[in-house]
């Protein structure tokens, strides 16, 4: 709402699964703000359409306070997409991850809602292309923690481990 009064034009596209109570909220939030033309309710998608979303997209926005692991985030950044993350649980450890790895940020983080609307005014102001470098190194972060082989490698030490006992 905040980025809408500031006069910002980003649409936000909600993807995925999400109960009938959450869709209610959504739904009544839409009205009363009168958004209606600002939200796009795709619901449950197939991955590969949720990968081409996060292709196009300016960016994610990863709002939970308790998202655990941070999977969707790891996913986003795997696709070259910015990632706007709330600064706990599960998404500030990924950032603080990344950040210690290179000293510098691999994604935009926020705590409150002001905080989230100035990230995406800034975006919309600056152009995506100044957020390349962001973006690059969430990249190679992921692409060096989460892949076939790295899970392999991780397999075999577990099993190495056991065996050991």
């Amino acid at each position: 709402k905040d980025y809408l009064l500031r006069g910002g034009t980003f649409k936000l596209i909600l993807a995925g699964n999400y109960s009938s109570k959450t869709k209610q909220k959504i739904d009544r939030l839409i009205e009363k703000y009168n958004i209606q033309n600002n939200i796009i309710l795709k619901g449950i998608l197939p991955s590969n359409q949720i990968y081409d979303l996060m292709n196009r997209a300016t960016a994610l926005i990863v709002p939970s306070p308790f998202e655990a692991f941070g999977l969707i985030t790891a996913e986003a950044m795997f696709n070259k997409c910015l990632v706007i993350g709330k600064d706990t649980a599960g998404t500030k450890e990924q950032f603080d991850n990344g950040q210690k790895k290179y000293n510098k940020e691999i994604a935009l983080r926020f705590t409150n809602e002001q905080q989230l609307s100035t990230h995406l005014t800034d975006i919309e102001q600056k152009q995506i292309q100044q957020y390349t470098e962001i973006i690059e190194r969430a990249y190679n972060y992921v692409s060096s923690l989460y892949t076939i082989e790295n899970n392999a490698k991780q397999i075999e030490r577990l099993y190495t481990t056991i065996l050991r006992t």
